[in-house]
């Protein structure tokens, strides 16, 4: 988690909301070992830069995957920001750990 965690920091420090965390966008690469290597984000087709959402009002779409959205995205009247990605963090997090969604 703390790879990934400092993947997100990384994208949220170039702007970028992800939109759509979820285990399936997110690929680790293992030695023989099953000793870490790396890992990558991927599926940015959700994405967007975070100033774009203060300007355009279109872009607060519903997007993602619902067991794995913040309750803000689900909302169309609620403006959110990059704080969506680190709530779908946790809820990895607890599915890796609990092997089911809490929701």
């Amino acid at each position: 988690m703390k790879n990934l965690f400092q993947a997100v920091l990384y994208i949220h420090q170039s702007g970028i909301i992800h939109r759509d965390l979820k285990p399936e966008n997110v690929l680790i690469k293992i030695d023989k070992n099953s000793k870490l290597i790396g890992l990558k984000i991927i599926d940015f087709g959700l994405s967007c830069y975070e100033t774009e959402l203060e300007r355009d009002v279109e872009k607060l779409m519903r997007c993602g995957t619902q067991n794995f959205s913040a309750p803000e995205i689900l909302n169309f009247n609620k403006h959110y920001n990059n704080k969506i990605d680190i709530y779908s963090l946790g809820i990895i997090m607890y599915f890796m750990l609990h092997k089911s969604l809490p929701f």
